[in-house]
């Protein structure tokens, strides 16, 4: 008895939409539906019936190629004013396709705002979008030609790991152009960070900030790297590094040819060579930097 009352219920639900007079035929499934209604929301199936195509006078009209379920969510978005069913993000990708097929602009715009809500909420730290996801946002932003949330899913694309983005086919999906976008936004993003970091005085993860800025395509990129060894440099002749960051100092400067950075934090490694010797990166030290922190105090190790 319960299967059959299931079955029942599925077979009344398109009557949902009353006062039909043409029928929607959606993947062997009947959607009945008002020929005006459809028609002052959308362009598309306004000339459908006005012109002399042969759906005007049918009442049946079958819309091969799409899926019931997504075409009855997209009717749902508009056809009843009064009880409208939200768009969320996770039916945004079913929806703005059809959306955009039948030019029902303010059920696109609607999913537009939609993703830009839900990608500033990513953005604070409320919400979380998968990469996958993220991938598709940016995909039908630049198809769809969404210009307000193209610039928003370009910084958010930014801010993902650019390895994690390129294994979710990110660069089969959207245009070169917008790739550069992405770049030149995560280089901002970068700098931006890197230059916030120095301005703090952050001595931490020295190595990782200058691979950051040696990573920027900028015109500034060697006077930023110039001047983060510079303040270096003073932190370590002033010894206000500790032995940690006196190692990273070394390593980094090892890495990119700093030789004022390199001396200067050799001497400093001088007056901590047990907490310097003890650090985890003190493996990655040449063999030569080694020899010029110990040989002057005798110390073999």
């Amino acid at each position: 008895m319960a299967t059959k009352s299931k079955q029942q219920k599925l077979e009344v639900e398109p009557t949902l939409f009353v006062q039909s007079d043409v029928i929607l035929e959606v993947e062997g499934k009947q959607l009945h539906v008002c020929k005006q209604v459809l028609a002052e929301n959308s362009p598309v199936f306004k000339r459908m019936f006005e012109s002399n195509f042969k759906e005007r006078q049918k009442v049946r009209i079958p819309l091969p190629g799409k899926k019931y379920k997504d075409f009855e969510m997209f009717l749902r978005t508009f056809y009843h004013p009064a009880i409208v069913c939200p768009i969320t993000k996770d039916t945004i990708l079913y929806i703005l396709p059809l959306a955009e097929e039948y030019q029902v602009l303010k059920v696109k715009a609607k999913c537009e705002n939609c993703m830009i809500q839900a990608l500033q909420s990513t953005s604070k730290g409320s919400a979380q979008i998968d990469t996958q996801t993220l991938v598709h946002y940016a995909s039908y932003a630049e198809f769809y030609n969404l210009s307000s949330a193209l610039p928003v899913v370009e910084q958010m694309c930014a801010k993902y790991d650019d390895q994690l983005l390129k294994q979710a086919g990110i660069e089969d999906l959207i245009s070169d152009r917008m790739m550069m976008k992405i770049a030149q936004e995560r280089n901002k993003l970068l700098q931006n960070l890197t230059i916030l970091k120095i301005q703090k005085g952050d001595d931490t993860m020295i190595l990782e900030t200058l691979h950051l800025l040696n990573g920027l395509i900028d015109k500034d990129r060697v006077a930023l790297m110039k001047g983060y060894e510079d303040r270096l440099v003073i932190a370590c002749n002033q010894r206000k590094v500790t032995p940690n960051s006196i190692v990273e100092c070394i390593v980094a400067a090892e890495q990119f040819d700093l030789t004022n950075l390199l001396s200067s934090a050799i001497k400093a490694a001088r007056y901590h060579q047990s907490a310097v010797q003890s650090s985890a990166r003190f493996h990655e030290m040449s063999d030569k930097s080694k020899f010029r922190i110990y040989d002057s105090q005798g110390y073999h190790f």
